[in-house]
């Protein structure tokens, strides 16, 4: 590699991890941009391992973002430069993707399990902990979609454990919203309001730590997982408000999908 090349790869690099702090920012159409610039560098240059990480990231996005066309697109496009190398762990990481980008279009979420439990498995022997763990909350969210609530909340705190072992704060804080909106949500009848009050009073400690770390979809999704609690509990006119305020928000912040679900809870209840 020449010089010249060596400096473009270095700028793409530098630029996919800026992209990454802005999408961990909640500048979604920002990080797009920055993962769509290294993708062209590097496919340029070449380099498809590297192009294959840029895909799988605006695909990311573009779920956060409500486009599950893009996203498809963009992530089976990563798979398939991954499945001719030979790199498991990052196979089995765009197929969760994938898998996850079904759950949320609504697709059978006992298609999203089994991929879940496959990738769980995949990561164990590749000892990767922290794609172990969103092996996880993919699952929990699949089991709680099929209304396996016990199983559910067996593997919300499956994630939970693997990711406090890690040094990730923010997968640790997707976890631990996902286990208390499980908790707050499956509660069995005899234990529903001490249960659902410590789920709810969770959820405002999270969303309060992820507003200090400048979490943005951490804390919409905590926010969310909040109004489902109050609508389950019969709150309705809290709930309403909520999900009224969180849509307006979280569309104009550019997470569509966040917006979608507010939307559709609403006109639910």
């Amino acid at each position: 590699m020449d010089r010249a090349a060596g400096d473009t790869g270095s700028v793409a690099i530098i630029g996919y991890g800026e992209a990454n702090i802005r999408e961990l920012r909640g500048e979604l159409s920002t990080a797009q941009q920055g993962f769509e610039e290294s993708l062209k560098v590097w496919r340029q240059m070449g380099d498809q391992r590297a192009a294959a990480f840029a895909l799988n990231s605006i695909g990311q996005v573009m779920l956060a973002e409500g486009d599950f066309t893009g996203a498809r697109k963009s992530i089976e496009e990563a798979l398939a430069i991954r499945q001719k190398g030979q790199d498991k762990t990052k196979v089995a990481e765009s197929e969760l993707l994938l898998a996850e980008l079904s759950l949320e279009e609504g697709r059978n979420a006992a298609e999203t399990e089994a991929v879940a439990r496959q990738t769980i498995d995949a990561f164990k022997n590749q000892e990767a902990s922290e794609d172990e763990a969103n092996g996880w909350n993919l699952l929990t969210r699949a089991l709680f979609a099929e209304r396996k609530f016990e199983e559910a909340k067996h593997s919300s705190q499956e994630a939970l454990s693997l990711s406090l072992k890690t040094k990730d704060l923010q997968l640790r804080m997707d976890n631990a919203i996902l286990a208390a909106r499980v908790q707050g949500l499956t509660s069995a009848p005899s234990s529903n309001f001490a249960a659902r009050t410590a789920a709810s009073n969770q959820l405002v400690s999270l969303i309060s730590q992820a507003k200090k770390s400048n979490y943005v979809g951490e804390e919409l999704d905590a926010r969310l997982a909040v109004a489902e609690i109050e609508l389950k509990a019969g709150a309705m006119a809290s709930a309403r408000s909520h999900l009224t305020a969180l849509e307006k928000e979280a569309r104009a912040k550019g997470f569509g999908l966040v917006a979608q679900k507010a939307a559709a809870l609403r006109s639910s209840s």
